[in-house]
């Protein structure tokens, strides 16, 4: 089986798949039901709580995409409240922003 990362959606979706079954149910049984592997199984099992937290954690937030694949973050969050709080701003007026802008932005609010 070759490897492919879930999104978060399908991380989620396929917890609640593993919910809906009933305890009994063996690994075997529910890897046929989500179609993956006993290591992604095992491993979404383990980190239920903490996948649960960051969906949560990015449904309050509207403009984080949820489809992502990877958990990313800054180094400071108070520089990316900033830089997301200022991209909102500056996308609503309808203005078109570049690697570079970003990049001066980010300079400046960790100044």
């Amino acid at each position: 089986m070759s490897r492919k990362d879930l999104t978060l959606i399908e991380n989620i979706s396929n917890l609640d798949k593993i919910r809906a079954q009933c305890h009994s149910s063996s690994l075997r049984e529910l890897e046929k039901i989500i179609d993956t592997s006993k290591s992604v199984l095992s491993r979404l099992k383990n980190n239920e709580k903490a996948i649960r937290e960051q969906w949560e954690k990015l449904n309050d937030n509207k403009s984080t995409p949820v489809n992502r694949k990877r958990k990313r973050e800054g180094k400071d969050p108070e520089v990316d409240k900033a830089m997301n709080e200022w991209f909102s701003a500056v996308t609503e007026r309808g203005v078109r922003i570049s690697g570079l802008m970003l990049e001066q932005k980010a300079e400046f609010f960790t100044n």
